[in-house]
């Protein structure tokens, strides 16, 4: 890889304006707003500010999900609780038949957005497809719904709530995917925060009146993604009104890119929490289920951050110009990403020495059981953070969405594999390890597959997330203290090992911000 490494840095701090196919920097500066993010350069330039606002929201959004869960568990109890988990988690399996088109949207609808400003045929093309998909689910709603809800243990009378809070998250998905395509982070991630604000709100005002319950509860978190969906809407009218039909040519298209997609949204659901939820509740109580929940929520809280900078990533991938997307994404998959994930890999170890002990804090001693999950849940977020922040936005910028796909499989498949085993023996803790042994599986293939296509060497990436996994083994047997230790051992043993290349990605992460905050001055 020597013979373009330096050629590669110069690319990757080159302002893209300098590429023949763009506008003169004078020219793009006198541009309006929506013509500014069009260009490539604005990703460069706007990320850094971009990710922070990203931060902020999500930061938020952790205080209100903990401050909403906290208020969930004072009203419904340990048990309501699980229930309400395992409501969510039934949604979320639905979702993935109806919404497996989405990330086509910003895959298609960013290109788009580049060429016209505009997304709407984009956003009418994927909102046709979506509609076909969720009237399927809906219209044959009769015959697996009440084997469903008693399979996953959910009161029956929750039913129609169910398929109510389905058709609400998926129609909100599809407005956050479209407001990312057409470079809007920050709308996005400001109302991604409204949204939990609302929810803590409401939830507050039902507590307070005492007129709190499962069904109340679930009609909150109904209510809130309307209101935010409509609020998208009105900020994107103007890129996708007037109605500009369905393209049937972009649909092929769309559909295509998809395909892989639709197993890997179903399969890889078995790989999540939900249906870790379904074994606890099969194996254990739905208070353990509720107990689960809280830790996942937390490493999933923290996992955002990666998603945040993958949700960036992609489209800056897409908006560059092709004779240079090759190049730049393999610099940064061998030198910029190795340095993410080792960073990554020890704030995770921090995160998890911290976070159990807050969380018991917070919720409370009937949650004690939260502490020795959240070591290999925390594990599972160093682990799966270089997937979606680096791996992922490449497969999707290029079209490589098999990668996604075969992913999905092997993690999903070696999951509930574990979950079988584990849970029945080793309870809450064992299938967190289940998840972390799934991850370790699927990040290996999805290295070798991505370097195959990249023409590149990326394995570091993956030993990089050793810290953490080796600070969880060390945590069952001899505590917090001494698994940091092994932890910053081992990222000392790797920072020796990889020296050079690791500080080479530091630089080029340096010269970046530095170039940025110039062209900013």
């Amino acid at each position: 890889m020597g013979e373009y490494d330096s050629d590669l840095e110069s690319r990757l701090t080159t302002s893209p304006s300098d590429s023949h196919d763009l506008p003169a920097p004078e020219l793009v500066t006198s541009l309006p707003p929506a013509d500014e993010r069009r260009s490539q350069d604005w990703d460069l330039a706007a990320g850094a500010s971009n990710y922070l606002v990203l931060i902020g929201g999500h930061a938020l959004g952790i205080l209100c999900s903990l401050i909403a869960a906290w208020i969930g568990t004072r009203i419904l109890g340990p048990s309501g609780y699980g229930h309400l988990a395992l409501l969510l988690a039934a949604s979320l399996l639905l979702m993935m038949t109806a919404n497996w088109t989405a990330p086509s949207v910003v895959r298609f609808g960013v290109k788009e957005f580049v060429d016209t400003g505009r997304v709407a045929g984009t956003f009418w093309t994927r909102s046709a497809a979506l509609g076909v998909n969720l009237l399927i689910v809906l219209a044959t709603s009769p015959l697996w719904l009440r084997p469903l809800t008693s399979l996953v243990r959910i009161p029956l009378f929750l039913a129609p709530l169910l398929l109510v809070h389905l058709t609400a998250a998926v129609l909100w998905y599809h407005m956050q995917q479209s407001l990312v395509s057409a470079k809007l982070p920050k709308v996005n991630a400001t109302l991604l925060t409204l949204e939990r604000v609302i929810i803590v709100v409401v939830l507050s005002v039902l507590k307070v009146t005492g007129v709190a319950s499962l069904r109340t509860v679930v009609a909150t978190y109904i209510a809130t993604s309307i209101v935010c969906a409509l609020v998208a809407v009105v900020v994107l009218r103007r890129m996708i009104f007037p109605w500009a039909g369905i393209r049937m040519p972009l649909l092929g298209e769309m559909l295509k890119f998809s395909a892989p997609l639709l197993p890997a949204s179903l399969v890889s659901y078995f790989a999540s929490s939900y249906l870790d939820s379904f074994f606890i509740a099969r194996f254990m109580t739905a208070a353990a289920v509720g107990v689960y929940a809280i830790g996942y929520q937390f490493a999933g809280a923290i996992m955002m951050a990666a998603i945040l900078g993958g949700s960036l990533l992609q489209p800056f991938f897409i908006s560059v110009a092709p004779e240079m997307q090759a190049q730049r994404m393999r610099l940064f998959a061998t030198r910029v990403l190795p340095v993410i994930a080792l960073g990554w890999s020890v704030l995770c170890v921090i995160g998890a020495a911290i976070g159990g002990h807050l969380l018991v804090l917070v919720f409370g001693a009937r949650y004690d059981g939260v502490v020795p999950v959240l070591w290999p849940l925390m594990a599972c977020v160093a682990i799966g953070g270089p997937v979606v922040a680096g791996y992922f936005p490449i497969a999707y910028a290029t079209s490589r969405t098999h990668i996604v796909a075969i992913n999905s499989i092997v993690a999903a498949s070696t999951n509930v594999v574990l979950d079988l085993v584990l849970i029945p023996r080793y309870g809450l803790v064992g299938c967190a390890w289940a998840t972390v042994f799934s991850y370790l599986a699927a990040i290996s293939v999805t290295i070798t597959l991505s370097d195959r296509a990249m023409g590149t060497r990326t394995a570091w990436t993956g030993i990089a997330a050793l810290p953490a996994v080796g600070a969880a083994v060390v945590a069952m047997d001899h505590g917090p203290l001494v698994a940091i230790g092994a932890a910053l051992a081992l990222a000392a043993l790797i920072l020796a090992i990889r020296r050079e290349p690791l500080l080479e990605g530091v630089s080029i992460l340096d010269r970046v911000v530095r170039r940025r905050r110039a062209g900013t001055e």
